[in-house]
């Protein structure tokens, strides 16, 4: 009996002594392990990386406007790129510029803008023909809702409408008239690349 609660001692010494290695000797590295094993992992963001690739975005949505404005005798569709940017980032598009803004809190911090007029207008109705849309206030184009990535106007005229850009194409070129393209148009299987 005596032999038994020595060994049933000794055995729970081991144990405590294990652990208590354990706890001091591997504290991070423990930490990690059970995160990750139970999915808390921490995600670490660099927005200083996530804003430079938006900025180079901003640039080459900038080119594929104004290349998508130089046709002025068809009607034809432009693809732009809205990959680049995080749901911190909004395009701002009034009358006469295009912003890209960082949205900080209750902050609006411009990262970039260009002089771009006329862009502030989506076609609406059954096909690429149909009326377009001019706003007066500016079209707030936005890349996720909530945590999926998804990209959509926000016109926030009388209606306060939210648009999705579902189509191959996302501007359309109708004989120089350039306006947006989203959800409300419904046909455009004749629409050609510009």
């Amino acid at each position: 009996m005596a032999k038994l609660a020595i060994e049933t001692i000794i055995s729970v010494i081991l144990v405590i002594l294990v652990i208590v290695v354990i706890i001091v000797f591997l504290p991070g590295n423990l930490w990690a392990l059970a995160k990750d094993a139970l999915g808390f992992g921490d995600e670490i963001i660099n927005f200083g990386e996530i804003n430079n690739k938006s900025l180079v975005g901003f640039n080459i949505l900038v080119d594929k406007i104004e290349d998508c404005k130089l046709t002025k005798t068809k009607v034809c569709g432009c693809d732009l790129d809205f990959s680049h940017y995080y749901k911190t980032h909004e395009l701002q598009v009034s009358e006469n510029e295009i912003k890209l803004v960082n949205l900080k809190e209750e902050n609006e911090v411009t990262m970039s803008k260009e002089d771009i007029s006329g862009l502030n207008c989506y076609f609406k109705g059954n096909n690429v023909n149909s009326l377009v849309s001019k706003t007066m206030n500016p079209l707030n184009i936005l890349f996720y809702k909530g945590d999926k990535q998804s990209y959509y106007i926000e016109d926030e005229g009388i209606f306060d409408k939210s648009l999705d850009f579902v189509h191959r194409f996302e501007l359309i070129n109708n004989k120089g008239n350039v306006c947006f393209l989203t959800d409300e148009v419904k046909d455009i299987k004749d629409l050609t690349v510009c």
